[in-house]
């Protein structure tokens, strides 16, 4: 294994832990589930054992997955919840959504190189 493959695996991992101490103290359980599974996507890619879980399944991306499309469907699941949000009349509802975006669309430019 090389360093750089080191040092994405080990991103990967500090990334997932991170997610998954926030969606610890996440102020409503649907942002602690989507942090959650946030970590489970960054499991998935690093090849860790807790990704394996049935309900985080949907989620993973194989582990040969590089670095670009682990961005982009961060980038993706941004705009997925941005137009979610901007469909409902719940606003709080929409609010979480609004947040959960700007978390994917933070840790998408977290991953890009020279950021």
């Amino acid at each position: 294994m090389d360093a750089t493959h080191f040092g994405w695996l080990s991103q990967l991992q500090k990334r997932a832990d991170y997610a998954r101490k926030s969606a610890l103290g996440a102020r409503t359980a649907t942002i602690a589930k989507e942090l959650a599974e946030l970590a489970a996507l960054y499991d998935g890619v690093a090849g860790r054992a807790e990704a394996e879980d049935a309900a985080t399944e949907r989620r993973r991306v194989p582990p040969s997955a590089d670095k670009d499309g682990l961005i982009r469907r961060l980038m993706a699941r941004s705009h997925e919840l941005l137009s979610q949000a901007r469909h409902l009349s719940d606003r709080n509802r929409a609010d979480e959504l609004k947040y959960l975006a700007g978390v994917y669309g933070a840790e998408a430019a977290r991953l890009k190189p020279g950021i």
